[in-house]
């Protein structure tokens, strides 16, 4: 499929309490998506994508459909997703990033990548990290997501890890699709609100849980601090630890396809994720890995979890 041109026009409604006003997108075949426009930033129309920049600055956050690279960007592997930034990309490949700072060559130094929901839009989110040759660093932020056929982007190249990170999330959280054009994929979340006992008493954690894949995941702190266990979060390698005093250690890690007790793996068939800045995971494997029995009452959506 062919890279679809994007024609974009502000309207005037204010979205964001009056941080974004609403950007209307329309390609040929009636593809159609809104998304808030971050004050602050100018714009720019393109054949096939729409660019926000700020004056005097080198941040530029590019929107865009491309043709579907040969994988599954939602479930591609990171050496995939590594190429595929890196090279087959034309718009985030390092000669990109050159171009976008003006300088002659750009080196690479690290990718990470994630999914992550928003607005109830699950994303492939890609941090990757470069540096020029003078040793100026150069951040490159994307969030992609398949709708309609197409691979959409949401790429923000800057200088600095915090400049225009801001804006897009904001226009992540502002991005409404319609028609053919809603995102799809296996690993879509869908939000339902089920009742969790622990023991014969309710536990209410602060977010919903979510259903991905016919699979349950819930913001573990509270079923976890529940059946005894402390819970503790490393930011640097995204791993979740629960420890109890007599009981084995269990370790999550964002996006991984197991967990790990005392040592060893367990596959579990969806991998943890972050959701709306909360930390998801599979509620029955992480359960039965606390020795606990797990049961489900679909018509009282109910589940029950004894220790």
């Amino acid at each position: 499929m062919k890279s679809k041109r994007v024609i974009a026009a502000m309207l005037s409604a204010v979205m964001l309490a009056g941080q974004c006003i609403s950007v209307f997108a329309e390609d040929e075949n009636i593809t159609k998506l809104t998304f808030g426009y971050p004050t602050g930033w100018e714009n720019t129309e393109q054949t096939g994508s729409y660019t926000f920049y700020q004056p005097n600055s080198k941040g530029a956050i590019y929107i865009y459909t491309t043709d579907e690279p040969n994988f599954d960007i939602m479930a591609g592997s990171k050496e995939d997703i590594n190429d595929y930034m890196l090279y087959s990309n034309p718009r985030t490949s390092l000669s990109a990033q050159a171009a976008q700072l003006n300088v002659s060559e750009v080196e690479f130094d690290s990718l990470e990548t994630y999914t992550e929901m928003r607005n109830n839009t699950l994303y492939r989110e890609v941090e990757m990290n470069t540096h020029t040759f003078g040793g100026t660093k150069i951040t490159v932020l994307s969030y992609m997501c398949t709708a309609g056929g197409n691979l959409y982007h949401f790429d923000l190249i800057t200088d600095s890890a915090e400049s225009g990170k801001q804006a897009l999330l904001n226009i992540l959280d502002t991005s409404v699709y319609a028609g053919d054009n809603v995102p799809e994929s296996d690993l879509e979340a869908e939000k339902f609100t089920i009742s969790i006992n622990v023991d014969g008493r309710r536990i209410r954690p602060d977010s919903e849980p979510v259903l991905i894949s016919g699979r349950t995941l819930v913001p573990i702190r509270a079923i976890a601090e529940n059946l005894g266990y402390d819970v503790n979060w490393d930011a640097e390698s995204r791993t979740v630890t629960m420890t109890a005093e007599g009981k084995g250690d269990i370790s999550v890690t964002i996006d991984a396809d197991s967990i790990v007790k005392d040592g060893s793996r367990v596959e579990v068939d969806v991998p943890a994720q972050i959701i709306d800045s909360r930390t998801y995971l599979p509620l029955r494997a992480v359960a039965e890995a606390m020795d606990c029995r797990v049961e489900w009452n679909g018509e009282t959506k109910t589940v029950d979890i004894f220790s």
